[in-house]
């Protein structure tokens, strides 16, 4: 019987196309290490799912949220309740899922209107139960702002525990992260994966430690997507700025800081001829990142669609290849340039941002700039940033490089000890060792 892999990924609607990046590649890699395993991933969009990641078979996260979010059993009727028994139940919920399954599904009918389809929570604890292994692959969810999505797969890998499925979280970026609910689930789930690997070392490898993760299990392999990127390697010193601002709760972005940068880039163009290449990874909300671009590039009497029609990564990676610099307020945006030798001033607001753009710019070296925009005249430094960036492009473009190779072959070797993992559990099952890739020129990337 083929080995059965839920992937519990960064994206369920497939908007962000960063997450959907991870994903493909985490799924390309699994494919390649195990033909002939059942790659089941969560998502609320088969559709989209399907178009990224053909071959993967669709789980529901309706489900999951049903199943595994601690409001799963009250829902629309907690306000019924005496304050003392709402805060109780959470500390019910995970014995009731783990002892009476059934009568606990059985009762979700009668308390909630479930939001998925009829049949899709049993097909989802279908899936949990049949696994061989839970994969979290390439996200950020150990995070103060997504607390709701954390506890979920916390809860996940809780329940993964108790049935005695090993699981495995590859490509995570962690922190930052307050919150004593998720640090303690944190604490009872992740020292007892198989491997946690992470995106950065500044904040992940703190985090880990002090909830005791073994450091054997704990390795800094960089972003999964920097592969994708890498392997086009288009770049070709153009002319391009390519920009991207993130408006969001969790940037902590607003329009008012729109005037500012875009007085920013109408000084930086008066001393460069270039032109400017919209890069918007979230689409979520109106087609958020697109919106923010066209506004700011509005303001600096430029007429731009934000790059509306760039709805997949290696699209976003190939107007990323015309760009001799990249300003950016979201994270991928930066991966995607850096990975290919192209610089990124990465500007942030909020800590969050802050500390995923202060790991990446550890990963890649003095190529990647951050500024905060709650320093003294950000502006400034911000022009600034761009004027090196610009002027020392040719010289940093083949040190990025050699970073993104690094990183690609420390993930090749985490999955590699996945392989040889399932190997001794499933010796009968064909399963490979991942060969180091090669890039656009066929040249073996271990090579360099």
């Amino acid at each position: 019987m083929p080995i059965r892999i839920l992937v519990e990924p960064g994206t369920y609607n497939c908007l962000n196309l960063g997450d959907v990046a991870m994903l493909q590649v985490a799924v390309s890699r699994l494919a390649r290490l195990i033909p002939s395993a059942t790659l089941q991933v969560i998502t609320d969009t088969p559709d989209r799912l399907a178009r990224y990641c053909p071959n993967a078979i669709p789980v529901s996260a309706s489900a999951l949220r049903i199943w595994f979010e601690d409001d799963l059993l009250l829902g629309r009727f907690e306000r019924l309740f005496p304050a003392y028994g709402v805060s109780y139940a959470p500390k019910v919920k995970p014995y009731i899922r783990r002892r009476w399954p059934r009568l606990l599904e059985a009762a979700l009918h009668c308390t909630r209107p479930l939001d998925a389809r009829p049949g899709e929570l049993p097909r989802f604890l279908d899936a949990l139960d049949s696994a061989d292994c839970v994969i979290v692959c390439g996200q950020g969810f150990l995070t103060d702002h997504v607390g709701k999505h954390a506890l979920a797969t916390l809860n996940l890998l809780a329940a993964a525990k108790a049935k005695r499925i090993p699981y495995f979280l590859l490509g995570q970026g962690i922190g930052p992260l307050t919150d004593k609910t998720i640090i303690g689930r944190s604490r009872t789930v992740l020292p007892d994966a198989k491997l946690v690997s992470l995106r950065e070392q500044l904040a992940g490898v703190p985090f880990c430690r002090s909830i005791q993760v073994p450091r054997e299990k704990c390795l800094v392999t960089g972003d999964e997507a920097v592969e994708l990127a890498y392997r086009r390697q288009y770049a070709t010193r153009g002319k391009g700025l390519g920009i991207n601002v993130r408006l969001s709760p969790s940037s902590g972005l607003t329009e008012n800081v729109l005037p500012m940068l875009a007085a920013v880039l109408n000084r930086f163009a008066r001393t460069r001829q270039l032109e400017y290449v919209p890069l918007p990874i979230a689409r979520d909300h109106k087609l958020r990142d697109v919106q923010s671009i066209r506004i700011l590039l509005s303001l600096t009497g430029c007429e731009s669609d934000g790059g509306v029609y760039l709805e997949t990564p290696e699209a976003i990676i190939s107007e990323a290849s015309r760009c001799r610099v990249v300003l950016t307020g979201a994270y991928h945006a930066a991966v995607f340039a850096l990975s290919q030798g192209v610089p990124a001033v990465c500007i942030a607001k909020s800590n969050y941002f802050r500390v995923k753009f202060e790991g990446l710019a550890d990963q890649f070296g003095t190529g990647c700039t951050v500024i905060s925009l709650d320093e003294a005249n950000a502006s400034g430094a911000i022009f600034e940033a761009l004027v090196r960036a610009w002027d020392g492009a040719p010289w940093q473009a083949e040190t990025l490089r050699r970073a993104a190779v690094v990183q690609i072959l420390k993930s090749y070797r985490v999955y590699n000890r996945l392989g040889r993992f399932l190997r001794s559990k499933f010796p009968e099952d064909g399963i490979n060792a991942l060969e180091y890739p090669m890039d656009n020129r066929g040249a073996c990337v271990c090579a360099r």
